[in-house]
């Protein structure tokens, strides 16, 4: 009987120490999981996308405002080449202008004093060089002296000076060589002279009246050619490292819906503005419908 209940009571602890074993088992298999672990159930998966790793360059958008402007080559500040008072205006502004079209008309004295001095000069060239001729038959008949043959030619000298002269002024005043030897030959005086455009282009400025007294240095007309604009940006200095000539860039016009352009930079600039603290860069755009508004 003794036997029988040692038996019992071995067989009781080893059950005991299976079921401690167990326990200890599980608790130490909940130790080890990783409270930070993500378990990903079959509903979530659902909603994954998977792709393979690869390489793309990552780029920052820079927003900056900017302006239209019209080119500097394309651009010509047109005066007078005389003073005069202004007789004929031809054009207004927004009108379409091509090279060597009269744009107004002046009448001046300061052109009409030059050509009668011209006419004069033209005219004396011929007499003075008859009394060279005449004076070296003289001289050579001993009959006036070698000074007085060369005070003759000095002469001759002084007023083919004055004829060149006055013709060069001519042109210098807005006058052809075709108008120049036009008042050789006949001998009459123009006193109008012509404001001309320079290029193609459209009238985006005018300064000028008729009866208006004009000189050579005030700027009656501005004449561009729009069918190519740049849109120039001042960058913040601390951003200026991000742009750099010929990046692409996208300028958006508000105007046009914003409208979306894709063009290049072909300037920026070497120096900070000192009062800005920003770097100008320019981008050329084509504009051959004239849509773009500088």
């Amino acid at each position: 009987m003794n036997t029988l209940l040692k038996q019992l009571f071995l067989i009781f602890i080893s059950v005991s120490l299976l079921i401690a074993c167990s326990k200890s088992e599980d608790t130490s298999k909940k130790k080890k999981l990783d409270p930070l672990e993500v378990v990903i159930t079959p509903e979530i998966q659902k909603q994954i996308k998977t792709d393979m790793v690869n390489y793309q360059d990552i780029s920052d958008t820079l927003l900056i405002p900017g302006r239209l402007e019209t080119q500097n080559r394309r651009l010509a500040k047109i005066g007078s080449p005389i003073t005069g008072r202004v007789s004929d205006l031809y054009v207004s502004l927004g009108d379409v202008v091509k090279k060597g079209q009269v744009l107004a008309r002046v009448n001046s004295i300061e052109l009409t004093q030059t050509q009668l001095t011209l006419i004069k000069s033209s005219q004396l060239i011929g007499l003075k060089t008859k009394a060279v001729e005449r004076a070296k038959l003289l001289f050579e008949a001993d009959v006036i002296s070698k000074a007085e043959m060369l005070r003759v030619e000095n002469e001759l000298d002084a007023v083919k000076a004055d004829y060149r002269a006055s013709r060069d002024q001519l042109i210098v005043l807005g006058m052809s060589e075709k108008a120049v030897e036009k008042i050789e030959t006949s001998g009459q005086i123009n006193s109008f002279g012509d404001v001309i455009s320079r290029f193609d282009g459209i009238i985006i400025s005018r300064s000028i009246n008729v009866g208006q007294i004009v000189n050579p240095q005030d700027t009656l007309f501005q004449v561009a050619d729009l069918s190519k604009l740049w849109a120039v940006a001042l960058i913040p200095e601390q951003q200026s490292s991000f742009i750099q000539k010929d990046e692409v860039v996208t300028i958006e016009i508000p105007a046009l819906d914003n409208k979306k352009i894709e063009t290049k930079i072909i300037f920026e600039d070497s120096i900070v503005d000192p009062q800005t603290r920003t770097v100008m860069v320019r981008a050329e755009l084509d504009n051959p419908n004239l849509f773009l508004k500088p």
